[in-house]
């Protein structure tokens, strides 16, 4: 979240008409977000703390049990990390809090990566312009024998916004500062090569034809017999292979047995019997399995379809989006409430050194921000349409636009 800038906040309810918010601010230094997780922890640090900031939101009532979404604002703040409690009552009790969110005001955007040579790599940037940030602060931080942070070394990041070092070992988190901001972050310090163990082994890899079924409907299945050997995979055909579909309580349905075939595959299928317990069946091998969902799922009646761009357009334009809703059996989808959100992504230009020693070039992507929302419904045809502000901060850089639509016809289908 942009420091002193209104922040958009989704809201997702049901059967509610307010929504009641509690806002505390965070010390930077705590060890993890994740610590909240627990219940204790959460009530305490609650307990201990003075609130920030109060408010109310009232809600558009509804009566169908059905779950509602709902954008509004969080004011501008300050630098810092903060928590956001969400209750369905103005009680102080903590039993009431049904949800809690974690965010951060700060203009600093952190990548970190372990390089091939061994070496950590943080990159700083700011997260609005994408310009490098120099003379920021890193702390590393590892964990001591009683679970919390101690300060291990601390970097300064040079004129392109990066930072180096051979410390590796137990660093789990890091602080970058700058001036008064802050931002906290996990570190990753695994390097797949140096840490992996070669194991010769053998396994098999399965693949169906869709994830979810439902009684009664057949199961395609493929699968492909491996032998590792000295880190290298080899296709072995003429491989006895014996696959076994079990039950959600892990019981026996039905086995069969392949042979691979010159190309290491083999497949088969099984019938799902009706009147059995629904959830997620297994196709089990001695060398690897998989999972399937078996459930009474609704087929979807309608789809949604982007029409093409016929326009050309620049950063700041005004871009118009166009699609259809249709239904399966051939009927345009009429009056339908149709709720769409734009995403802005700035894209910096990489090149990064792979655990096959070779160099690849791709982009790496920053700062998703949702910069635009509304709703709108289908017309006849169930054709619908909008537009969008392709607005930038910095034209010098390059953006990509993603647009999410999500379409409710009168049925309440979404």
């Amino acid at each position: 979240v942009e420091p002193n800038k209104a922040a958009q906040l989704l809201l997702t309810y049901k059967n509610l008409d307010t929504i009641y918010f509690k806002l505390y601010k965070r010390p930077i230094n705590e060890r993890t977000e994740a610590e909240l997780d627990n219940k204790e922890v959460l009530f305490k640090f609650l307990a201990q703390n003075k609130q920030l900031k109060k408010w109310f939101v009232v809600v558009p009532k509804s009566t169908d049990y059905r779950l509602h979404t709902l954008v509004t604002k969080i004011d501008g703040l300050d630098f810092g990390q903060y928590l956001l409690i969400s209750q369905n009552t103005n009680s102080n009790e903590s039993s009431k809090i049904f949800n809690y969110n974690n965010f951060t005001v700060t203009n600093l955007a952190v990548t970190n990566r372990l390089l091939a040579t061994n070496l950590h790599e943080y990159y700083v940037v700011n997260n609005t312009t994408g310009a490098a940030v120099k003379s920021a602060k890193i702390q590393q931080r590892k964990y001591n024998n009683k679970g919390l942070f101690i300060n291990s070394q601390l970097l300064t990041t040079n004129e392109l916004g990066n930072a180096t070092t051979d410390e590796i070992q137990g660093v789990a988190n890091a602080i970058v500062y700058q001036n008064k901001d802050s931002l906290s972050i996990n570190v990753s310090n695994y390097n797949y090569r140096a840490n992996k163990e070669v194991v010769d082994y053998k396994k098999v890899i399965l693949f169906t034809d869709r994830p979810i079924y439902r009684p009664g409907q057949t199961i395609f299945y493929k699968g492909l017999f491996i032998d590792n050997k000295n880190d290298r995979n080899i296709i072995v055909p003429g491989e006895k292979i014996d696959i076994t579909f079990k039950d959600v309580n892990g019981k026996e349905i039905e086995e069969k047995a392949h042979t691979t075939n010159e190309f290491g595959t083999f497949q088969g299928s099984f019938v799902i019997p009706m009147g059995k317990l629904n959830g997620l069946m297994e196709l089990y091998t001695g060398y690897g399995s998989l999972k399937v969902q078996v459930e009474e799922y609704k087929r979807p009646t309608f789809e949604i379809a982007f029409d093409e761009l016929n326009e050309k357009y620049k950063l700041n334009d005004s871009v118009r989006v166009t699609g259809k809703a249709t239904a399966f059996a051939g009927y345009s989808v009429s009056n339908a409430k149709v709720s769409y959100k734009i995403f802005r992504r700035a894209i910096y230009n990489y090149s990064i050194y792979n655990y096959d020693n070779n160099f690849s070039y791709g982009n790496n992507i920053y700062n998703r921000q949702q910069i635009a929302f509304g709703d709108t419904v289908t017309k006849d045809g169930g054709k619908w349409d909008f537009n969008f502000l392709a607005k930038t901060p910095n034209e010098k850089l390059n953006y990509a636009f993603d647009i999410e639509i999500t379409i409710t016809d009168m049925n309440g289908e979404t």
